[in-house]
């Protein structure tokens, strides 16, 4: 009831400023959203982003970055947001519409993957929500899509990674992208979750195998260059949250 009320006395939402750099409308349920939020990341993503871009938010939840990037690429430019759980897809459109950049957002109410078709999907409390292991209690069956499918004969500028574990296996889908120097993303941002890796088959070495395979060049969030695996993974956080920033070594001018 407080949060209907929240709706009705604020129906155009409230103003937001995201690490001191991005103005944007957020439904006023989210009005505690810190302000600094992940600026170790955010900025570096924020930076690269220019006029006419076309951007892939992987894991958009209710579409912080989305609307940030979209308002950064003008009205020449495209995001596409990846979001699969129904609930969170409704708070994400509600901030596009707050923002008015329908024109400039394409939402796909999808997982990604390395492979079209079902997977187990948990949906938990916030940003929490995410694909799981094959026969896992609890979980039910939801689209999932690939990037290699999305973006078919089309290029990403901009690939901004945040699914709970299932980084690598959106890679895996996105490889002829990834391969493709006239289409490949410039900059990828990823936000790492090993603990969830062994469940699922995928490992730090076998991330940065496959961005070295695809030409980028992976760094820490303090500009740092990654080498081996032991560098993804953040000691002084409870949850080893950790996130990287991959440039490829031969951007598009």
């Amino acid at each position: 009831m407080y949060d209907y009320g929240l709706a009705r006395a604020y129906p155009a939402g409230v103003e937001w400023t995201i690490n001191g750099t991005d103005r944007m409308r957020l439904d006023p349920r989210f009005r505690a959203i810190p302000a600094d939020h992940e600026p170790q990341i955010w900025g570096p993503l924020m930076a690269a982003v220019r006029a006419g871009d076309t951007a892939a938010d992987a894991g958009a939840n209710i579409g912080l970055y989305t609307v940030a990037l979209a308002a950064r690429v003008g009205p020449s430019g495209r995001v596409v947001a990846f979001e699969p759980d129904p609930r969170t897809v409704q708070i994400l459109r509600r901030h596009i519409v707050l923002n008015h950049l329908s024109q400039r957002i394409e939402v796909i109410p999808s997982a990604l993957g390395d492979r079209a078709g079902p997977v187990p999907f948990q949906a938990g409390q916030g940003p929490r929500s995410c694909v799981m292991p094959e026969g896992a209690r609890g979980a039910r069956r939801i689209p999932c899509v690939t990037l290699d499918e999305v973006f078919a004969g089309r290029r990403v500028d901009l690939l901004k990674v945040d699914v709970e574990g299932y980084e690598q296996h959106v890679l895996q889908g996105g490889l002829r992208l990834l391969q493709d120097p006239a289409r490949a993303p410039r900059v990828i941002t990823l936000e790492l979750h090993p603990e969830a890796w062994p469940a699922i088959g995928s490992s730090g070495d076998a991330l940065l195998g496959l961005l070295a395979q695809c030409g980028y060049r992976v760094f820490g969030p303090e500009g740092q260059p990654v080498h081996g695996a032991e560098g993804l993974w953040a000691p002084d956080r409870p949850d080893g949250l950790w996130h990287v920033v991959a440039r490829r070594l031969d951007p598009r001018p």
